[in-house]
């Protein structure tokens, strides 16, 4: 179990203490010394009872500003800025060796945390201090409660401190690192112009019966201290432009769906015409979606993503499910029943490095600090993680089907000891927290085929299997962010296309990776704020959030790709009795 206490903070926020700021006392500066100095202060002072003292404390201050504004069929519905501080705070007692992190006692109540405490938005010296002061108190209080239990519980369990499988904390350099956001202000008033235009789209389409166009920025700095002197400031900047629309079928039958497009900063979506033109695509497929045939039956057999959707598979296959390639640390449990014992690790993928676990010819690399893919700007680039810990330029995951390593933090596991700076900055309900996570993933091939190739491929596998037909995903417009996906029929005998809707898709896991068969030999980059799973295709609401939380994530990857079997099954249409008695205003 670990004791970094995390805080997303509200922005009504309080000054608790008053202190002249002079003129050669920068914000940064004045941050960073009310961290170090009550740091330096706990590290000297900070006991109570028997508890141990501290010997690992980090502070991190995130100073964010936030804009969300939304507009529909032509006017401003919410236009709203905000300024708060958020705080994280880690206290380790003990060692690195052995700590009071990953434990869990079943014997003993946990001990409460305060995670309620503000930290001033004015630059207030005292005022910060003083928080971080009752902050500290709080998770160290926590932190050396736990520590004694560990200690104790070897001790009634006549077990050493070497009889410890994992050590707890893993050592890391110092970090010395101040980078400045790339633009500090942003214009509102254009924003408000973007979004009122591109939400005007919407009025020549009456059986659009709902629309909505939103733009949320959050410029944040994030400075970070440890008692390690580790001393590191870094902007986290996004721009999310999201495109939401209802319609409405002459049955009453609802569709629904979303554009949403995932920058750095505003200067780089795509111009109004642009999204414009994205905006007309996704009307008319609403639209046309109640003269798509539903499937009435499951189907088992090949399948071609193209575009988007191919990005997506791939990242549902590596990112989600039990098996992995994240690391992840067995807790330490202790119950008055039984021995002390590590608990169930539920991802197997840690026992299979140097093993063969996807296709020979699939390589998966990380290009952490990459910010461009051929002039493509790529949201997922960082250079430091929420640890403190500079990852290096690539890391290879898988090369040529073999597993190499696990993304990590400075938690060890079994077989990944040391961290290699992937616990990152993440996006929680408009604020920010910390994760594990990937940053800029390139998934590569060795065989690589044209579109034209490819289908023919799936076509031929649908015949050897005995089918009549074979599955195409593909999204209804081409962009490197989020955009709805179609699926079509594939006649085997002519390689015809047709429409079809109300197919799920089971979920996937890793193992997926040794089924693809195919890779385009063209490459695609998808930006995505990721929140897990795989997009409808059966017209129903994606569930994007408008105010996203998830891992900002750049996928490199080839355009399309061919997977040799994947499980549909199709949805029971549901009985609609809700039909909107008065029409349109727009209609004529």
């Amino acid at each position: 179990m670990s004791k970094y206490i995390k805080h997303i903070s509200t922005p009504i926020l309080v000054t608790l203490l008053t202190t002249t700021i002079s003129a050669q006392d920068s914000i940064s500066n004045l941050i960073f010394r009310a961290m170090k100095d009550e740091i330096d202060r706990s590290i000297s002072q900070l006991e109570y009872k028997d508890y141990a003292k501290p010997f690992y404390i980090s502070y991190t201050i995130e100073d964010t500003r936030t804009l969300y504004v939304n507009a529909s069929l032509g006017s401003i519905v919410n236009s709203n800025e905000k300024k708060y501080r958020s705080w994280g705070n880690r206290v380790l007692c003990g060692t690195y060796e052995l700590n009071d992190e990953n434990f869990m006692d079943a014997t003993r109540n946990p001990a409460p945390s305060d995670g309620r405490l503000q930290l001033p938005i004015d630059d207030d010296y005292w005022g910060i201090r003083r928080a971080l002061w009752i902050i500290t108190n709080n998770t160290y209080k926590s932190a050396a409660e736990n520590y004694r239990s560990k200690l104790e519980a070897l001790k009634d369990k006549n077990l050493t401190k070497d009889t410890l499988e994992i050590p707890d904390f893993a050592k890391s350099p110092t970090v010395n690192l101040i980078i400045e956001p790339k633009n500090k202000e942003w214009n509102k008033q254009l924003l408000e112009d973007k979004v009122k235009t591109i939400s005007s789209t919407f009025l020549k389409y009456p059986d659009i019966v709902f629309s909505d166009v939103s733009i949320y920025q959050i410029n944040a700095n994030l400075y970070f201290y440890s008692s390690e002197n580790s001393k590191i400031k870094q902007p986290v900047q996004f721009t999310i432009l999201t495109v939401t629309a209802v319609c409405e079928a002459g049955n009453g039958e609802k569709f629904s769906n979303q554009l949403q497009y995932v920058v750095n900063l505003p200067s780089q979506l795509p111009s109004n015409d642009t999204i414009i033109s994205h905006c007309n695509a996704l009307a008319i497929f609403l639209g046309q979606l109640q003269d798509v045939p539903v499937s009435k039956e499951n189907y088992s057999g090949p399948v071609m993503y193209t575009g988007q959707a191919t990005p997506e598979i791939l990242t549902q296959c590596m990112f989600y499910g039990n098996d992995n390639l994240f690391a992840y640390r067995e807790p330490l449990y202790n119950n008055s029943q039984m021995s002390m014992y590590y608990g169930q690790n539920m991802n197997s993928f840690e026992t299979k490095l140097g093993k063969l676990v996807a296709s020979k010819n699939i390589s998966i690399t990380e290009f952490t600090k990459k910010d461009n893919y051929h002039g493509i700007p790529l949201i997922g680039n960082y250079q430091c993680d929420a640890e403190g810990v500079i990852p290096k330029d690539t890391m290879v995951l898988i090369d040529k089907g073999i597993l190499k390593t696990l993304y990590n933090g400075r938690t060890p596991t079994r077989n990944i000891p040391l961290s290699n700076g992937h616990r990152r900055y993440v996006l929680v309900n408009g604020g920010i927290s910390n994760n594990l996570g990937p940053g800029v993933v390139e998934i590569s091939s060795s065989e690589k085929k044209s579109v034209t190739e490819l289908k023919t491929m799936l076509i031929n596998e649908a015949k050897n299997e005995g089918l009549d037909y074979a599955i195409l995903i593909k999204p209804i417009v081409e962009t490197n962010g989020y955009t709805p996906l179609a699926a079509f029929k594939v006649d085997v005998n002519n390689g015809s296309e047709k429409p079809i809707r109300g197919l799920s898709m089971k979920p996937l896991n890793i193992n997926y990776l040794k089924k693809i068969i195919g890779f385009s030999d063209k490459n695609i980059v998808y930006n995505n704020i990721s929140e897990g799973g795989m997009s409808p295709i059966d017209g129903s609401n994606s569930g994007k959030q408008v105010i996203p939380s998830g891992n900002p994530t750049s996928i490199i990857c080839p355009s399309a790709i061919v997977v040799k079997e994947i499980d549909f099954e199709y949805i029971s249409k549901a009985l609609v009795n809700d039909k909107i008695i008065v029409p349109s205003p727009l209609k004529k």
